[in-house]
């Protein structure tokens, strides 16, 4: 129940709720008598005023009749809910029997005349407490609907403050567990990045690695020429550099090949970024 506010018994999701105050309303109060038994035989029925009670809340009025007839009536709506309408000398007023039971007398019941003058119905402006929500909710306060109208006014703005604390809690969270994700992913980009410059360095690596060779080789065969005095007995320049360029090329293809795999293997999410590294430095050792 925490998505829903009780006021006087109703619940109304506190989410749905755009706007609450307290207002001041009309309301129609009645009076109400006790009847007090004769004496003796001798003497009536006496009824004694005890207090106003609220009847009816006015939603709207009109005139009616014609001319000087004319009346003004209002539409009501009881505390139970039914609408009617009604003018003011209309309302019955309530009278406690003798015997504890309750009754409303009309105007038009003799009995109505022994009340005295003391009888009429009056109209209170009264504090409700209205709340525009999925549907406009009205709580009239003097203990109608609500003790007090600033209570449940208050139980409705700490409803509102709390579910607005938990929403934004959820937000917080929320943009912190995206700001990590976002931060996962850059240092995924950069680690792709450092692949990259491996990658990059290895290959030049192996380039060197293969001039460096054709430099050796070189180097020997005017070594032995050199020491020899005739290239007769030695293998060509052609010969020598055709075979160990190839075993170079061979070697050349290879680690590209395992430098190749291992990057598809990273960028699958085959192995880490560490293991990545530490085989690419046993490619570098073996160059």
């Amino acid at each position: 129940m925490d998505k829903y506010v009780e006021i006087c018994g109703t619940p109304i999701e506190i989410k749905s709720i755009k706007d609450y105050r307290i207002v001041k309303k009309e309301y129609i109060f009645r009076p109400v008598f006790r009847e007090i038994p004769p004496k003796n035989f001798l003497s009536s029925t006496k009824y004694l005023f005890e207090t106003m009670e609220p009847y009816a809340s006015i939603v709207d009025e009109k005139m009616t009749g014609i001319l000087r007839s004319k009346v003004k009536k209002f539409e009501c709506e009881n505390a139970a809910g039914r609408r009617m309408w009604i003018a003011i000398d209309e309302v019955p007023v309530l009278v406690y029997h003798a015997d504890g039971h309750a009754a409303e007398v009309f105007k038009n019941n003799p009995n109505y005349a022994l009340m005295g003058k003391d009888k009429s119905a009056s109209i209170e402006m009264i504090e409700a407490l209205v709340i525009q929500a999925k549907e406009k909710y009205i709580f009239y306060g003097r203990n109608i609907h609500l003790y007090s109208v600033l209570d449940g006014y208050n139980k409705v703005k700490e409803a509102i403050a709390s579910l607005d604390k938990k929403k934004e809690k959820k937000d917080k969270k929320e943009k912190i567990e995206a700001a990590n994700a976002g931060e996962i992913e850059d240092v995924k980009k950069e680690q792709a990045v450092d692949v990259g410059a491996y990658a990059k360095n290895l290959l030049g690596k192996v380039k060197n690695t293969v001039g460096n060779v054709k430099d050796t080789i070189g180097n020997k065969v005017e070594s032995f020429m050199d020491k020899d005095g005739s290239s007769d007995n030695a293998l060509s320049d052609n010969d020598v550099n055709s075979s160990n360029t190839e075993t170079v090329a061979e070697s050349n293809d290879k680690t590209g090949e395992e430098l190749k795999t291992l990057k598809i293997q990273y960028e699958n999410g085959e192995i880490s970024v560490e293991e990545f590294n530490l085989a690419v430095n046993k490619l570098l050792d073996n160059l």
